[in-house]
């Protein structure tokens, strides 16, 4: 079965090989200008979409192509006795074809090619086939219940049109033979991993967004039991198979992501929310080196200070006696803490002396508060120290 540039709704249902071909040359409608041709083929009615659901299909090959037409062509050209319609450049991405849904759950299609599409929805259903989708753009590319022989794609991004929300969604599959190449997931609004496998999926050159959802499509709620376990999943089996592929830089992604979906299950022990909080804070579980970093120098500074004025000749203790006084206390005690800014670099060193510390106050006595802030400072800063090494062996240690 051969479809050349057909509108409607086609519902085909039938063990055979259809091929469907369109190109930017995509009528033959005598009489009609081409405004009126436009004003039907982007009409809001769903009537005016053209839909093709087939099911059981022997082969399926769907071609889209361009032809070079001058850019100052009116639009009508005379063909077979005919006005023939060319789509101008500007529409050549408007998806005039609504969406090509393919159900193969009866185990009957040899392969599905589609290339250089341009489709507001494309949907395979139970596939357990050779399926290739290159060079498409898509406004919804939606994966159901397939284990594929081979899938690949190649070049696919979303199409944006009339600001609707575009949609990467893969539920309930397994996609351990799938090739993602160049795959923009980056590109659609959401990105949506199901109960699906990854963990051998091949990703070349994949741009990946920021967040990806384990929800159930039309994705409504998040507020499933097992949510944030699932999203913990999907990012754990991405990055294994982005180690397997010896690409770190994206590991890394994916491992820092993998912590963040985790944190905020209900069902994760307080103390393994506490131990996560702090390595995100401290070096984003282990990729941050800036976040160390600063991280460093803040602890080094705020125990510095805090030190500085428990010490017992410090000039004003805490308290509250009026604000005449309390900026008059914040102007000297600046004073005195620049006087005593050795703490600092000796607070500095986890392995520090207390009689260095005695030294550089003058050979006089700490008071009780110094030595205990000297105790946490050795705990805090060698703990800051170790997420900064931690951070900057983010490409050697193991993940």
């Amino acid at each position: 079965m051969h479809f050349q540039d057909s509108l409607g709704y086609i519902d085909i249902d039938n063990n055979t090989q259809i091929h469907i071909e369109y190109s930017n040359n995509i009528l033959y409608l005598k009489g009609n200008k081409n405004e009126e041709i436009k004003k039907f083929l982007k009409g809001q009615s769903n009537l005016n979409k053209t839909k093709y659901k087939i099911t059981n299909p022997k082969k399926v090959h769907i071609f889209f192509s361009q032809h070079d037409i001058s850019e100052k062509d009116d639009g009508e050209k005379d063909a077979f006795n005919q006005l023939r319609f060319f789509l101008p450049y500007d529409d050549c991405n408007y998806p005039y074809i609504s969406s090509f849904s393919i159900d193969s759950r009866q185990n009957q299609t040899d392969n599905i090619i589609i290339k250089n599409a341009v489709v507001e929805s494309l949907k395979l259903e139970g596939i357990n086939c050779e399926v290739i989708v290159e060079n498409t753009k898509c406004g919804g590319l939606h994966i159901h219940d397939s284990t594929p022989k081979q899938l690949k794609l190649y070049n696919i991004e979303k199409l944006t049109f009339e600001n609707k929300t575009s949609v990467f969604n893969v539920e309930d599959s397994d996609l351990t033979n799938a090739w993602f190449d160049k795959v923009k997931l980056n590109s659609f609004t959401i990105c949506n991993f199901y109960r699906t496998t990854l963990e051998n999926t091949t990703f070349s050159s994949t741009v990946f967004p920021k967040k990806i959802e384990a929800l159930i499509y039309p994705f409504t709620s998040k507020t499933e039991k097992d949510y944030h376990e699932a999203l913990y999943e999907n990012y754990r089996q991405i990055k294994t198979a982005l180690l397997k592929q010896n690409n770190r830089m994206q590991a890394l992604e994916m491992h820092t992501e993998m912590y963040n979906a985790i944190m905020k299950s209900k069902n994760l022990e307080c103390q393994d929310k506490i131990i996560l909080c702090t390595n995100q804070i401290s070096n984003n579980h282990g990729t941050s080196i800036s976040k160390a970093f600063v991280l460093s120098i803040s602890l080094i500074f705020i125990i510095g200070i805090i030190y500085c004025l428990a010490l017992p000749n410090a000039p004003y203790k805490f308290g509250w006696n009026g604000y005449e006084s309390f900026l008059l206390a914040v102007e000297e005690s600046y004073i005195f803490i620049k006087y005593n800014i050795k703490s600092f670099f000796i607070l500095a060193n986890p392995t520090h002396k207390l009689s260095s510390l005695i030294t550089v106050n003058g050979g006089e006595e700490l008071s009780d508060a110094n030595y205990f802030i000297s105790f946490l400072s050795r705990l805090f800063i060698a703990w800051a120290y170790f997420q900064f090494v931690s951070a900057f062996r983010k490409f050697g240690k193991q993940l």
